[in-house]
């Protein structure tokens, strides 16, 4: 499935002959995505879409605990694509990481496919505060 394939079609009319075309066809695999930014205790939707011609079973993997995706599988119909919903929860004690990496993985004919999404935390700004002044006064 990934890598290149060479094919050959051949065409035949009585006027001109046989004609072979040769027909050479690359698939790269998933390239990464993101970051997402995450509002913290927001859902976020990442869409994932399916490009191949038949349903596929996806595993849905976070490499830390403080993102949270509330199904580990999902089941996408062939050309369809569906929202994965991700949530950040801070862990106990603290806020936890600010980055994540979310692993989308699924098999296609016996071949296994990772499709990455890098995930961040959106930190909300701080109000300016009043003790400090960006302009300095003459006295």
């Amino acid at each position: 499935m990934v890598g290149e394939t060479k094919e050959f079609i051949e065409v035949f009319s009585p006027q001109a002959g046989l004609y072979t075309f040769p027909v050479l066809a690359s698939c790269l695999p998933p390239q990464r995505q993101g970051p997402y930014l995450l509002r913290p205790g927001q859902m976020t939707s990442i869409p994932f879409r399916n490009v191949f011609p038949e349903p596929i079973t996806v595993t849905l993997l976070t490499d830390s605990p403080s993102f949270v995706v509330p199904k580990t599988t999902e089941n996408v119909a062939a050309k369809k694509t569906i929202n994965i919903q991700v949530m950040h929860r801070p862990e106990e004690g603290g806020q936890g990481l600010q980055t994540c990496k979310l692993t989308v993985s699924g098999a296609y004919h016996g071949e296994t496919l990772r499709w990455v999404y890098y995930l961040k935390l959106a930190i909300p700004n701080l109000p300016p505060s009043d003790s400090v002044s960006p302009v300095r006064r003459r006295e």
